[in-house]
């Protein structure tokens, strides 16, 4: 069961946020007026890096007692809905998962619309994979709009050996969202309707099908794929009920 907290934040996030995404209208509004990116919090300046990486950037967040151990880097996409930049609660994140894994997290800060679309984020994917793969497998992570990137990445290089685990949070699988069951569970999705993501996904395609498995990773191939972690989100996103998540086997990645 949810906590009271979680419930609060859902209610919070009705309030203030589904509003950008409530009509086609409002889409269209949102991404043209982006939520721009949070700065980088004081506690993370003095162990922090960052680097221009194909029309993007790539910030690389050190443990904060300066300990690296493993081999393999750790890329993490961020959330956003293709249009919005990283924000405070991912950076959050970012530094508990260099805190807690003793690893650098290399944050892979992807070009947005509407002045980029799929073809800008595919660009930077290869960039990225070409980045690190010399240096042994990496484990990718994405949520939302940015686990959509991940289970891409991790389908442009299935059998390669050169990723060892996708962890996708609420990943934004079916760009048509075309699934009935979405009737059911976009009421109590608090973020977001298919109404304000649709027009932002025909951007993102640049004129694709939105069932093109290079813009949809559920219509790709699944098999083969790395150990995963995958955890069911919001109506537009993941859930089992909303996008057939629940057709192929869910894997706790190691």
């Amino acid at each position: 069961m949810a906590s009271w907290q979680t419930h609060a934040v859902c209610v919070y996030l009705r309030v203030t946020r589904k509003k950008r995404y409530r009509t086609t209208e409002a889409g269209l509004r949102s991404m043209a007026d982006g939520i721009p990116a949070a700065p980088l919090p004081d506690e993370l300046h003095d162990r922090t890096s960052v680097a221009p990486l194909a029309g993007g950037e790539l910030v690389t967040v050190r443990p904060v007692d300066g300990i690296v151990a493993g081999a393999g880097a750790v890329v993490y996409l961020h959330g956003g809905a293709f249009v919005n930049g990283i924000q405070p609660q991912h950076w959050s994140l970012i530094g508990q998962l260099a805190d807690s894994t003793h690893r650098e997290v290399h944050v892979a800060r992807y070009p947005l619309a509407p002045e980029h679309d799929v073809t800008h984020a595919e660009a930077f994917l290869t960039a990225l994979h070409d980045r690190f793969a010399p240096d042994g497998p990496l484990h990718v992570i994405g949520d939302s709009a940015g686990g959509t990137l991940t289970l891409l990445l991790g389908q442009a290089h299935v059998g390669e050996g050169t990723i060892a685990g996708l962890t996708l949070i609420a990943p934004w699988l079916d760009l048509s969202m075309t699934n009935p069951a979405v009737d059911l569970v976009e009421p109590h999705d608090p973020w977001l309707t298919r109404a304000g993501m649709r027009p932002i996904a025909a951007h993102w395609v640049a004129g694709r099908d939105l069932t093109d498995a290079t813009v949809s990773p559920l219509y790709g191939d699944l098999t083969g794929l790395r150990p995963r972690w995958c955890s069911s989100g919001r109506a537009t996103s993941a859930g089992p009920t909303a996008t057939g998540w629940s057709s192929w086997p869910r894997r706790r990645s190691t």
